[in-house]
């Protein structure tokens, strides 16, 4: 059992770390955002490039934690 808890603690910390990376792509998203205020098409082009591919990200790194989240309910349940 106790072999499982430690995994899941990494699991745990590994989705922690994918959190902060996906922090610190938006602040970036966002300071790029404010320094390209313009109407140049390719800044326009790569800002929406990169918005699309951090809210994928986002939307993966949720679903991957709601998963480990059951999975962790459920090795609760069945070991207490």
């Amino acid at each position: 059992m106790l072999n499982q808890m430690e995994l899941f603690q990494n699991r745990f910390i590994m989705a922690d770390e994918l959190i902060s990376l996906l922090r610190n792509d938006a602040a970036q998203l966002e300071r790029q955002l404010q320094q390209n205020v313009t109407e140049d098409e390719a800044a326009i082009t790569d800002i929406n490039r990169q918005l699309r591919k951090l809210s994928y990200n986002i939307e993966a790194a949720e679903n991957q934690f709601i998963k480990l989240r059951s999975d962790f309910n459920v090795f609760l349940a069945a070991h207490i």
